[in-house]
């Protein structure tokens, strides 16, 4: 996803080349008097004017344009898009299958220089039935492409993933607190809100639970 600087070089090479010859020869013109009388000397007289050939001859000529364009290197989109989250966020998680509910508080942070963005996600509440755990740290390198690997003591290890069309999804294959199951967050990221849905599916692949998790820019 991430765009590099595109140098495009092109080259025009135009060639011309005309040549003119010309030649011209003059006549040559002989004239002969009869004799006045007879016996007197014949008279010749002798050509009257010869023309010299000339000859011009243009050399070929040839001229070269060359142009370079130069396209100014792209940004990095990942680096873009998150700028466009930096901030501060809170909401609520909402467990629709067992009624628990908690507060969520979320800070997204992203460095230019180094291309990172860091997410801290606190969840209140009593997540997967056990007490309140500490917050959820993710560094994400923006300058590789998604998904990006995490691990933390409440979901074990985790990847977030970006499709084209802008959905987030994240998963945690084994949950440490649920016996093994796995969690699947999903939703549209936007700017002035995160709405997403998640699922908890048991190791056979059925549904343990379901939620929601709402969060809006803080102030």
């Amino acid at each position: 996803m991430r765009r590099i600087a595109v140098l495009t070089l092109a080259v025009a090479l135009v060639a011309a080349a005309c040549g003119d010859d010309d030649a011209a020869t003059g006549d040559t013109t002989a004239a002969t008097s009869a004799p006045a009388s007879t016996g007197a000397p014949a008279s010749t007289a002798a050509p009257a004017s010869t023309e010299a050939t000339t000859a011009s001859t243009s050399a070929p000529t040839t001229s070269t344009a060359v142009t370079t364009t130069t396209t100014e290197a792209a940004g990095n989109p990942l680096l873009e898009a998150a700028l466009q989250f930096a901030g501060a966020y809170v909401g609520a998680w909402n467990n629709t299958t067992f009624g628990s509910t908690g507060a969520i508080e979320t800070t997204i942070e992203v460095d230019e220089a180094a291309e990172t963005a860091t997410v801290t996600m606190d969840l209140g509440g009593f997540v997967f039935g056990g007490a309140d755990p500490d917050p959820i740290v993710t560094v994400m390198d923006l300058t590789t492409e998604p998904p990006y690997e995490t691990t933390n003591g409440l979901l074990g290890d985790a990847s977030i993933d970006f499709a084209l069309d802008g959905m987030l999804t994240l998963t945690a294959p084994a949950v440490p607190g649920l016996g093994g199951s796995t969690l699947i967050v999903e939703g549209l990221p936007d700017p002035v809100g995160f709405e997403m849905t998640y699922r908890i599916e048991n190791p056979d692949g059925s549904i343990f639970a379901e939620g929601t998790a709402d969060m809006a820019p803080n102030g």
